[in-house]
């Protein structure tokens, strides 16, 4: 399982081209599929060229010491998050909980009941917390589908979002997950 989370620093300045460093090699897609390690290096290249910080836990212990680090200096954070098998899978409700975060989770379908308080509870919270479909490896793109709920308001309304994925879905480029 990795995560990868980016502080928001207020308006974006546009740096100049010059500043941007010169693309990584593409991925071809003639030969055969690099490896799995090559690809969730090649991702988190590619995050650490845009100032992204990549974390990787092999087991809950490491998630929830990167977890802490994350919410460090924030007083009871508030924090969202998605439904999502790996978030459920990880309990990282509990993990929160335990370092003093106040936790809104999704609970509402599409139009349920419940979407209101979180779209509220996103605007107001620190840290999103979500799962993605896949991480595509060329372009250091995190994918998530329309429905999985409460993704795209944990992911885009707090100033940080906190992305968790399994090497697993890791793929080279858009062409592996586009049928």
């Amino acid at each position: 399982m990795r995560l990868c989370s980016k502080w928001s620093a207020g308006p974006w300045a546009e740096p100049p081209i010059s500043a941007f460093p010169p693309p990584l090699p593409r991925i071809s897609r003639g030969s055969p599929a690099p490896p799995l390690a090559a690809l969730v290096d090649r991702f988190e290249q590619e995050l650490r060229e845009i100032g992204v910080n990549p974390h990787r836990a092999e087991s809950p212990r490491p998630l929830q010491e990167i977890l802490r680090s994350l919410l460090k200096g924030t007083p009871e954070p508030n924090v969202v998050l998605t439904r999502n098998p790996l978030i459920s899978n990880l309990s990282i409700i509990n993990l929160l909980q335990e370092q003093g975060a106040r936790v809104t989770a999704w609970q509402g379908g599409r139009d349920g009941p419940g979407v209101e308080e979180f779209q509220r509870a996103s605007f107001e919270a620190q840290v999103g917390v979500s799962g993605v479909d896949y991480v595509l490896a060329e372009t250091g793109s995190l994918a998530v589908s329309s429905g999985t709920e409460g993704t795209q308001l944990a992911s885009l309304a707090p100033p940080v979002h906190i992305a968790l994925y399994r090497p697993s879905q890791v793929t080279a480029g858009i062409e592996d997950i586009i049928d």
